[in-house]
């Protein structure tokens, strides 16, 4: 307690003088009749005080306000944040909406396009496996689906085919998995060399076109798409491009690189071809 008056003891010294003035300039005010000389006297010599005490007593008033202000202020701004959410969370949903749109207007093009029958689905569930990589997709049985229909994205490259079906849903092969195959055909006017397009253990992001001629004419660029041979699958759907050639078999033929043309990573939905 000590402690406390000594550090406060100017603070104290001042408000107990204060004090006094006021208790003073009231008794001069009571006791001194109007007009007399010693009230003049007082007053002249407490005003000054008077108007410090005005002026400490604005501070705190000008205080008061500010802090029931920041706190409106703070409430206001809380307030504001949880708004900017909410149109935040909205205007992220109608783009997801607008990108949903785009995917099936272009899926309704490719229908219009090609002369197959198809039922479009959405991609509900990925593997996580290395060693397999399917998709899993909202339609099955109900819908029309069999096992090896193939599954093309709406500008018509393909993702794989049909492995597994159920009442509901279906299971997609993709063209990168190792057990993948397909025929291929090399799409340009002066060559129409065929091979085998399957995926790879080691490169997932690339397909092999396999037992081309030593002498194919097949260069780096070149489009490949479904042969079409075995009526099994349809002709001409675009599979990738060829990224580069190497040799196999002690020179005696080719494999080609593929890139894919679909980003088997990124599409959500996809058209199932039921008839061609």
């Amino acid at each position: 307690m000590a402690n406390l008056f000594t550090k406060h003891n100017r603070f104290i010294s001042i408000l107990v003088i204060l004090i006094l003035i006021l208790v003073l300039a009231n008794l001069v005010g009571n006791v001194l009749p109007d007009g007399d000389w010693g009230e003049s006297l007082v007053i002249e010599f407490v005003s000054p005080f008077l108007a410090g005490v005005n002026i400490i007593n604005d501070k705190v008033t000008d205080t008061f306000n500010v802090i029931f202000n920041y706190r409106q202020v703070k409430q206001e701004n809380t307030s504001l944040r949880k708004e900017v959410k909410k149109l935040s969370w909205k205007v992220q949903q109608l783009n997801e909406i607008a990108k949903e749109n785009s995917r099936l207007r272009k899926l309704l093009n490719f229908k219009e396009r090609e002369d197959f029958e198809i039922v479009g689905a959405k991609v509900i569930g990925k593997s996580a496996s290395n060693w397999s990589r399917i998709v899993t997709i909202n339609r099955g049985s109900e819908a029309g689906l069999e096992p090896k229909m193939l599954a093309v994205t709406y500008n018509g490259y393909l993702i794989g085919r049909i492995e597994k079906v159920t009442a509901n849903n279906a299971q997609i092969l993709l063209l990168n998995d190792p057990n993948f195959a397909i025929g291929g055909l090399i799409s340009k006017n002066e060559s129409r060399e065929i091979g085998i397009v399957n995926g790879t253990l080691s490169q997932t992001e690339l397909l092999e076109m396999n037992k081309l001629p030593w002498n194919a004419e097949v260069k780096a660029g070149n489009k490949v798409v479904t042969s079409g041979l075995s009526k099994i699958y349809p002709k001409g759907i675009l599979i990738g491009k060829v990224k580069k050639l190497k040799p196999e078999n002690y020179g005696l033929t080719r494999v080609a690189i593929i890139k894919p043309f679909v980003d088997l990573k990124t599409f959500e939905e996809v058209l199932v071809i039921t008839d061609f």
